[in-house]
């Protein structure tokens, strides 16, 4: 058995009140599930000592039986109320359930699981409107997440004229990107899962809205001749910045869309905008602030810095070529252009800023900036089905993506 210990808050602050002492309180549990990972968030004030106590290996579970992993919360008090939170059913692929059960100085949380998995404990400060979090990401055993989101996206890309069909169940071998005999576009539904994005005057949240462009956009990719789509979130899960500039590099993307519907410090904002990479600094104030704003998201979604791994980081730190960037800056102007012709444009050219999102080398890349949800006419017209079809149908003219890869 191994014990590795997880502290939320500092030494100092734990040891002027003492372990024994209730110093937590609980706030909420969410739940996440993608193709790649099970996610269980739990939201709470304080000071928390977790122990991990489980084996290093999991062995598989036999007909019948589970694996169970353990965690014990330190300082956090058991109230039934808190109970019945932490003990449910989920009967999933990898997670069946949760149970909490009181211990002398806080509570043990079991994860009981249809599979051996792998599980990844961290904790994350307090981020936009979150107080601390602790995350337990579970994986399937030997897996790896691009892997199985490459295999999920397999059978979604139909390349007739004809609507898609179901998926197939086939999968590319670990390793292979998708079938490169077609042209891809990557299509990034900004935010999602414990990250909402932006909210509007009414609680319009930018993650739904982005989702719902993002699956009707690549409904309509997937009609065309000679392209197929690929999503990097096709529900309501969190996916890290760097993550999705991997899976567009896993997929060979030949174009890479992310879609977003932001907000402003003030409401009068409108109208959409587009945005490519700069390596040189922003092309102007706003740029600059909309650039940093969107790449807070891997704080507000959860994801712990210090636990990235070296080569996930990395993406993070490659400089894209002056030739994507033109080539981005190209698009960019052909999807403002038609943007134009539905709505607002907020800018009337392409912007640029250091977009994390946006540094996959040699793949044009932007980022689309829908509209404006912190604007009260416009959150009404991101929800409403006929502008969405309008957003969709000036993102898929096919000759703007044609131009970028030439």
């Amino acid at each position: 058995m191994r014990r590795r210990v997880l502290l939320l808050s500092s030494l100092a602050a734990l040891a002027s009140r003492g372990v024994q002492a209730q110093t937590a309180r609980f706030l909420a549990m969410r739940h996440w599930v993608s193709p790649e990972y099970t996610r269980l968030a739990l939201e709470f004030d304080g000071v928390l000592l977790i122990d991990e106590r489980n084996d290093d290996a999991p062995s598989k579970p036999q007909s019948g039986q589970v694996t169970v992993y353990e965690l014990e919360l330190v300082g956090l008090a058991f109230i039934p109320a808190l109970h019945a939170q932490l003990t449910q059913a989920y009967k999933q692929a990898l997670l069946l359930e949760t149970r909490a059960a009181p211990m002398p100085n806080g509570l043990r949380l079991s994860l009981h699981l249809a599979q051996s998995a792998r599980v990844e404990v961290t904790t994350v400060a307090a981020s936009s409107t979150y107080r601390q979090r602790l995350l337990i990401d579970i994986y399937p055993a030997n897996s790896d997440p691009i892997t199985t989101w490459l295999a999920a996206q397999k059978g979604s890309k139909p390349n007739t004229n004809h609507p898609p069909t179901a998926p197939q169940t086939s999968a590319p071998q670990p390793g292979l990107a998708l079938k490169n005999t077609l042209k891809t576009l990557v299509i990034d539904a900004g935010h999602g899962g414990e990250d909402p994005g932006a909210v509007g005057p009414t609680g319009v949240k930018e993650k739904d809205i982005t989702l719902a462009l993002a699956l009707q956009l690549a409904q309509r990719v997937r009609q065309l001749k000679g392209w197929q789509a690929v999503l990097t979130r096709d529900g309501d899960y969190f996916v890290p910045l760097a993550q999705r500039v991997k899976k567009a590099r896993a997929a060979n993307a030949d174009v890479f869309i992310s879609i977003h519907a932001d907000a402003f410090f003030t409401p009068k904002a409108r109208g959409a905008s587009v945005y490519a990479l700069s390596e040189k600094g922003a092309t102007s104030a706003a740029a600059k602030w909309m650039a940093s704003r969107e790449n807070e998201a891997d704080g507000v979604g959860g994801l712990n810095v210090g636990h990235r791994d070296k080569q996930v980081a990395s993406v993070m730190l490659d400089l894209s070529t002056a030739s994507q960037i033109r080539s981005s800056l190209k698009l960019g102007a052909g999807i403002l252009k038609q943007l134009g012709g539905v709505g607002v444009l907020h800018k009337k050219q392409v912007e640029q800023a250091g977009f994390a999102v946006l540094k996959a080398p040699d793949v044009p890349s932007i980022l689309v900036e829908t509209a404006f949800i912190s604007h009260p006419e416009e959150e009404q017209l991101l929800i409403s089905t006929q502008y969405q079809a309008q957003l969709v149908a000036a993102l898929a003219r096919q000759t703007q993506w044609q131009q970028a890869v030439r």
